[in-house]
């Protein structure tokens, strides 16, 4: 519990107290609700409370919610009252704290899947207003003994590596930043570089920032278990004080371990840590004839961050591919004969793709994993032939695609599950080979194709091993235009859809750099819709692009 961490590890101010957390006297009473369940929960919330370091008292010959009337009977200095329900699936529960004469003094909220779950959530969430009822006695407020500071101690949270590592991390940074003050790992490696980066370094930049310990931690797999180990170092002296163990059974099973019970399971460790003692100003002495006093020069601590020392998830990705693709449009079903298919074998073209996700500069939160995306895709050095290899015509041909839209990430594990929509044009347009010649005319007799689409896709990003990766993606592409196929000469009464697929593997470098290999497949699939009278008799057609690609891409 908060309360206790805190005893542990302010003992010096705690011993000039009147009160601690053994002078709060808790009365649990009855919790409404279904009869074996409110029981499960205030038998395993006195527990909890007891295993923090509070004396709960029993409560035998006093039933309901009268809090004073429970306080007179046990000689309680605290009395819990409440209900618990089940709503949707979760058990759900409010508390209510008073005080000897039955006033408020706080409330607690919760909501679990488990009974367990939720008694742990209460008692954390109490933990506070028992604390003031605590050290205030017989209701006065909390007195601090001359001298003692109630400022909380300072932490390092350092590397963290293996799988889901990060993540975990950030869970452990939460539940410390409750009861400690955390310092940016980079605002000690400054403060050592300040300090001549040598042996007593370390030592210096701690005392400079008043960092009592720093902690470290490996994630690996155990079996069928995941495991979190953490290193708790003395910041003065770099020895090593503790070493405390977190399991689960599932990655996010681990990280909510770490979340729940991290700051408590790690308060003895640190507990036996120092504060350095500061490293001696310089002075510099006051310049004969000179008045004033003696200037005390010493290194500028840096700036304070706000907020916990979180390993932020990717906020933003830009990549720059090379690509060849084929072409192929051919028609269904065409009853004369008279229209023309088309073949592009290999053709070049290069690509710009960027993601970025704003609040990821900032947070791991919701926010972190909203964003937008952009890509840019153009040919370039094509040119299409008629298939009669005695026709020396050339026709200058043109390709390119667009699209923009937004982006939503579901990070589980090292993973990323994303869906995007977006509007974009794709075009593949065959220009006339030149000025007209007698007997032979200049127009390719195939239709330019113009998509203008919304987007919806689909896509999951798998960590593999070491700095592998695999990316696969599936979208649609409603399709609102598609140029001349669809105009008065050809198909009006044509309607066409899309369908898109991609396959990429990365291998991540230093830096963010990852060196990318893809597949990417896009269909669009027509229906004519034609009449017996029309020019053109087909029942269908599909225009397909089959493309490979080779890139670089930085992740920030």
């Amino acid at each position: 519990m908060r309360f206790c961490r805190l005893l542990f590890s302010c003992g010096l101010l705690l011993g000039t107290l009147g009160a601690s957390a053994a002078d709060a006297q808790v009365a649990i009473g009855e919790l409404s609700g279904p009869g074996n369940q409110a029981e499960t929960v205030r038998s395993r919330l006195a527990a909890r409370l007891q295993s923090d370091g509070f004396e709960v008292v029993p409560v035998a010959s006093v039933s309901g919610d009268d809090a004073a009337a429970i306080a007179q009977s046990t000689g309680a200095s605290a009395v819990v009252t409440g209900a618990i329900r089940r709503r949707g699936g979760r058990w759900q529960a409010r508390l209510t704290l008073h005080d000897a004469s039955g006033a408020e003094q706080g409330s607690a909220t919760g909501a679990s899947r488990s009974l367990g779950g939720l008694a742990a959530q209460l008692a954390r969430r109490m933990a506070d207003d028992l604390r003031g009822i605590a050290g205030s006695g017989s209701g006065g407020a909390m007195a601090e003994a001359p001298g003692a500071s109630a400022e909380r101690s300072r932490l390092v949270v350092g590397d963290f590596t293996g799988r889901g590592a990060a993540r975990i991390r950030n869970q452990l940074v939460r539940s410390l930043n409750d009861e400690y003050e955390l310092v940016a790992r980079d605002d000690l490696f400054d403060a050592m570089a300040r300090h001549g980066g040598d042996a007593d370094a370390a030592a210096a930049a701690a005392g400079e920032l008043g960092v009592r310990a720093i902690l470290e931690g490996h994630v690996s797999r155990a079996g069928r278990r995941w495991v979190l180990r953490v290193k708790v170092t003395d910041a003065g002296t770099g020895e090593e004080v503790g070493d405390e163990v977190f399991r689960g059974r599932t990655s996010g099973q681990l990280a909510s371990t770490a979340r729940r019970t991290g700051a408590r399971q790690l308060a003895d460790a640190i507990g036996r840590t120092q504060v350095p003692a500061p490293p001696e100003p310089e002075v510099v002495e006051e310049a004969p004839g000179e008045e004033g006093p003696a200037v005390v020069a010493g290194p500028t601590p840096p700036p304070r961050r706000r907020g916990p020392d979180l390993d932020l998830p990717v906020a933003i990705d830009i990549a720059l591919y090379g690509r060849v693709f084929h072409r192929d449009l051919a028609y269904n079903d065409d009853l004369y004969g008279l229209l023309r298919g088309y073949t592009l074998t290999l053709g070049p073209a290069i690509e710009l793709a960027m993601r970025w996700f704003p609040g990821a500069h900032f947070t791991d939160g919701f926010a972190a994993h909203i964003g937008v995306e952009a890509s840019y895709e153009r040919a370039f050095g094509i040119d299409s032939v008629p298939a009669d290899p005695d026709d020396e015509r050339v026709f200058p041909t043109r390709s390119q695609e667009w699209m923009i839209g937004l982006r939503g990430r579901f990070p589980y594990d090292d993973h990323f599950f994303s869906v995007g929509v977006g509007y974009g044009n794709h075009y593949f347009i065959i220009e006339p080979s030149g000025p007209a010649v007698a007997g032979r005319g200049n127009q390719p007799e195939i239709p330019r194709t113009e998509y203008d689409f919304l987007r919806l896709q689909g896509e999951a990003r798998l960590a593999l091993v070491g700095g592998l990766s695999l990316t696969m993606g599936l979208g649609y592409r409603v399709v609102f235009d598609s140029g001349g196929i669809q105009s008065e000469v050809w198909f009006p009464a044509s309607t066409v859809g899309g369908i898109e697929t991609d396959l990429m593997v990365g291998y991540r470098l230093d830096n963010g750099i990852e060196i990318r290999l893809g597949f990417d497949y896009r269909r669009y699939f027509y229906a004519m819709n034609v009449e017996l009278t029309s020019p053109w008799i087909a029942g269908g057609a599909l225009d397909q692009y089959i493309g490979g690609s080779l890139g670089i891409a930085y992740r920030h």
